[in-house]
């Protein structure tokens, strides 16, 4: 007698060893596709994380880029809308592609974007996103599209760190900072810096006296670096950035090529203009103000002195190839100028607070035989900077450098002597010389 269909079916369900095989057959695809996707998954989430560590390396190595070319801020006439893009597209994009490549990013696989801003604050901020196709390995099942992973980090420039009073712009050849004879330099916590890749780089040459430094910081190498009694030395280093680099001279009364031959001088809002050059006889105090000196030199002789307080003096020439010429200083006599601080300047001229001397950057460099010559009894408190020329400084200060705030800037440096260089700058105005920052912040 032949049993029922329930009969049979009943029996059947009830043997749970002949049940679970049609079971497992049914759900074994799901679960090898959840296995699938969960494996797919987890390496997208490290995918993920390498890829956030890729946008982070990118965004500082762009950050870096920029900064070692416009300094701590962006130009005056910057504007992100339109000149961000141009600058994103040069070498910081290439650097950050490189680092983000070395922390995981495939360019083959992904798009890497740059984007420069300026913050609030006046920083320049980039960032960085970055968007990469994943693999699928078991997911293509169940997933028909393409799979992304994104990430986005941003970076901002931050005001330098160290404490350097005197930095040599010259990037390769030897002695870009000399010190020369038998110098005494009192000046503790007053950090050398020198940008030259040369051997010899910072060079101090033959005996030398007291060396009593801070920092010193050299992109190449030192010649005799034991006779430093320094803070610490680091050769091998990074550049110093240039803090000066964006300066300007403002528009002014420029003189004709009559007022440079008759030496006229001419006073106008502040700014006293010397018309082919200033030889100073005797004792010159300036009052408080901006002295330039268009188409000629600035010099003062044995016995005669220049002093001023709240003082700018700008070595320039108005009439460019036409007519003057680019002046050098020659010093001999006294120089004791104090440069202005922020109330002393009005609006067009506030970029020269803090700054005492400044030889116009478009002055070609002549070599080392016409370097602007400082030898006398220089005291100067605020910046002197000569971004294309060589300086050379001396004399016998001799003077308590406290209260005294000396930035040095010029192509190259030598020095003589006993120059007084101090490092109290807190409140003068003069921008530090240090190590730009970049910090992550997104």
């Amino acid at each position: 007698m032949k049993k029922s269909i329930i009969a049979v079916s009943s029996g059947y369900l009830r043997d749970i060893i002949g049940s679970i095989m049609p079971l497992t057959a049914v759900m074994l695809p799901l679960i090898l596709g959840m296995a699938g996707v969960g494996f797919d998954m987890s390496v997208w989430m490290m995918n993920r994380r390498d890829l956030q560590s890729a946008a982070d390396a990118a965004a500082i190595a762009a950050a870096w880029e920029i900064a070692n070319t416009y300094g701590i801020t962006m130009p005056a006439d910057f504007d992100p809308d339109t000149d961000g893009e141009d600058v994103a597209a040069g070498y910081p994009e290439f650097a950050a592609v490189k680092e983000a490549e070395n922390n995981g990013f495939n360019p083959g696989r992904g798009e890497l974007d740059l984007a420069i801003t300026i913050d609030e604050e006046g920083r320049t901020m980039v960032s960085a996103y970055i968007s990469q196709e994943d693999l699928k390995y078991f997911s293509s099942v169940l997933f028909r599209g393409d799979v992304y992973t994104t990430a986005a980090a941003a970076s901002v420039v931050l005001e330098p760190v160290g404490d350097y009073c005197m930095l040599a712009l010259e990037e390769s050849e030897d002695s870009a900072f000399v010190i020369n004879g038998n110098v005494d330099l009192d000046a503790v916590g007053c950090g050398l810096a020198a940008n030259s890749s040369g051997d010899s780089a910072l060079n101090i040459n033959g005996g030398a006296g007291d060396l009593i430094v801070g920092d010193v910081s050299v992109v190449g190498g030192i010649n005799d670096a034991d006779l430093l009694d320094a803070t610490s030395i680091t050769t091998g280093s990074s550049p110093i950035p240039d803090p000066y680099q964006d300066l300007e001279i403002p528009d002014y009364d420029e003189c004709t090529e009559d007022e440079m031959d008759d030496g006229t001088v001419k006073t106008a809002g502040g700014v006293t203009v010397y018309c082919g050059g200033l030889s100073v006889s005797g004792t010159l105090n300036l009052t408080p103000g901006i002295y330039i000196i268009d188409g000629g030199d600035l010099s003062v002789g044995n016995n005669d002195a220049l002093t001023g307080e709240g003082v700018t003096i700008i070595l320039t020439n108005g009439g460019g190839s036409d007519y003057g010429e680019y002046g050098s200083m020659d010093i001999k006599g006294a120089l004791q100028i104090s440069a202005p601080g922020e109330d002393d300047l009005d609006s067009d001229w506030e970029d020269f607070e803090g700054m005492a001397v400044y030889g116009d950057r478009s002055s070609p460099d002549r070599g080392n035989n016409t370097c602007h010559d400082m030898k006398g009894d220089v005291l100067v408190n605020g910046a002197l900077y000569f971004p294309s020329r060589c300086l050379d400084i001396g004399g016998n200060g001799n003077a308590d450098s406290e209260g005294y705030c000396s930035r040095i800037i010029a192509t190259t440096i030598k020095l003589h002597g006993n120059p007084t260089i101090g490092n109290d700058c807190e409140g003068s105005g003069a921008r530090d010389i240090g190590r730009i920052r970049v910090r992550l912040v997104m």
